[in-house]
């Protein structure tokens, strides 16, 4: 059985989230526009991604920027980021 999380939300009768921590290694991709179905103050999200502009890289640079931009669309701002620049050493 799968739940989005909107399901959730409504099953536990919660009506915000204060703030809502995703890591989901690279599946962010995949259900950011669940993220604005639901009231949330705050996200802290871990983005997966490589600095390439490969046409068939599944996640290049082009991507990640996408996704932070549909964030941003949706009233939120970016204060604070990180870049590990060991776990990319691996992907070049």
């Amino acid at each position: 059985m799968e739940y989005s999380l909107a399901d959730l939300f409504e099953q536990h009768n919660d009506t915000h989230i204060e703030i809502l921590k995703v890591d989901i290694e690279g599946a962010e991709y995949i259900i950011i526009d669940q993220l604005f179905k639901i009231p949330v103050c705050q996200i802290v999200i871990e983005v997966h991604g490589k600095i390439t502009f490969q046409q068939n890289d599944p996640l290049d640079i082009k991507e990640t920027l996408s996704l932070l931009r549909n964030i941003s669309s949706h009233g939120f701002y970016f204060f604070s980021y990180e870049i590990n620049v060991n776990k990319w050493k691996h992907t070049k």
